[in-house]
């Protein structure tokens, strides 16, 4: 899953290089939380087993799965409902010298990093375990 969600965290910015439309405008604001989700929440599974079987527990792994799944579930309900209560649109960036409107996704950065929180929590959370 680790190898995976760094596949997609790469593959993201392949998203940036065709001219914005709406579905590359959504794969941006979707897909950037769903890899970082399964890359941290791989990373903690991993570091949550490793804490327990130091203790002398082990977590079988139907266990791990079923941490996995809800953390990466998350995740992707923040971003469904981020998609349902503002949809992916298109804005004019500017006029080109041919007289063609050349379009930008309407989301900033600042609206990316709001849909990192629960990323960032989890990152946050690595300390504390």
């Amino acid at each position: 899953m680790l190898l995976f969600g760094l596949f997609l965290c790469s593959a993201m910015g392949l998203t940036f290089v065709p001219k914005s439309t709406w579905f590359s405008c959504t794969m941006i604001r979707s897909g950037f939380g769903i890899s970082f989700a399964i890359v941290y929440a791989s990373l903690l599974v991993k570091t949550i087993f490793l804490l327990s079987l130091h203790q002398g527990v082990y977590l079988s792994a139907e266990y791990q799965a079923l941490l996995l799944f809800f953390i990466i579930i998350t995740q992707i309900a923040i971003d469904i409902q981020w998609l349902l209560y503002q949809r992916s649109t298109l804005v004019i960036d500017y006029w080109d010298g041919f007289g063609q409107a050349v379009y930008r996704c309407d989301h900033t950065t600042q609206h990316l990093l709001w849909s990192l929180c629960y990323i960032i929590l989890l990152i946050g959370k690595f300390p504390i375990i």
